[in-house]
């Protein structure tokens, strides 16, 4: 018979315990020293950092995070900060203030900030004169100080009698926008509409630099608005801003345009367009 000696219960879970304790204690005294060394690597980094080089790190990444906002203010606003910073870089980066730095950063931000103050007021719907503002409800969204541009630029008019302002398949020299009153449409030999809705008018020649494509005649006591052509080109060309906004301002009247319209009564068009015989029935 083999007998097996058995050391106590008691021993055995005694050693265990032990051995548990002693893991725990390795484990803390791991993570403390993580902790210590990477407090050390931050101490290191900070007594190694250059504040010179640190305050050229600011103002770059300042002027780069400015770029990828498309709101000009808050590019701007950037562009100030990251100016501030270089100044203060260069009224420590030598023995004496570089001076001529200075001064040039000096003037990109003041330059900037003026373009803040200018964006920021035009965005204020008080800078709208008083007596364009009922026109500024009604010709649609846009930004008002664009909308003080536009209206600047117009000729006001207030028709006495009937007056043509498109005809159909003629050249356009003006873009219109009917305030009040009442517009005469007639296209494609259909019946003359009277249309008593605000809106511009020459919209699409002016989209597509070709002929109009209606006759419009504005009735008796009209209010117009009016910008000829090419003067309006060289506006939308100086200022990619007017250009886009103006742009809008067609396409939300365009929509509006389109979705109260009636279909073309066809029939009537075809009534209207001469009939091309074949060129076989021509020749017999």
């Amino acid at each position: 018979m083999t007998f097996v000696h058995a050391a106590p219960l008691s021993a055995t879970a005694g050693s265990t315990g032990q051995e548990t304790l002693r893991q725990a204690g390795h484990g803390l005294i791991g993570r403390e020293k993580f902790r210590m060394d990477i407090g050390a690597s931050v101490e290191a980094f900070f007594a190694g950092l250059d504040l010179k080089a640190f305050l050229i790190f600011c103002a770059v990444a300042t002027y780069v995070l400015g770029f990828l906002f498309r709101d000009q203010i808050y590019t701007r606003l950037l562009v100030i900060l990251g100016s501030a910073v270089y100044i203060f870089y260069y009224s420590i980066a030598g023995p004496t203030p570089l001076w001529d730095a200075i001064i040039g950063s000096s003037l990109i931000a003041l330059s900037s900030a003026q373009g803040v103050m200018r964006l920021w007021i035009s965005r204020l719907e008080w800078s709208v004169p008083r007596e364009a503002r009922a026109v500024f409800q009604r010709i649609g969204q846009i930004e008002p100080g664009l909308f003080r541009q536009l209206y600047r630029a117009s000729e006001k008019l207030e028709v006495s009698q009937d007056f043509v302002l498109t005809q159909q398949g003629e050249p356009v020299e003006k873009l219109w926008y009917l305030v009040e009153g009442t517009m005469r449409v007639e296209r494609f030999g259909q019946p003359a509409v009277d249309i008593h809705q605000s809106g511009f008018v020459g919209e699409i020649a002016w989209l597509t630099q070709g002929a109009a494509t209606a006759t419009v005649t504005a009735r008796e006591g009209a209010q117009l608005l009016s910008w000829p052509t090419k003067s309006l080109r060289r506006a939308t060309r100086r200022s990619a801003r007017l250009e886009l906004a103006l742009d809008s301002l067609i396409a939300q009247d365009l929509a509006r345009k389109l979705s109260t319209s009636h279909p073309i009564d066809t029939e009537t068009v075809k009534e209207r367009v001469p009939r091309v015989l074949p060129s076989s029935a021509a020749t017999t």
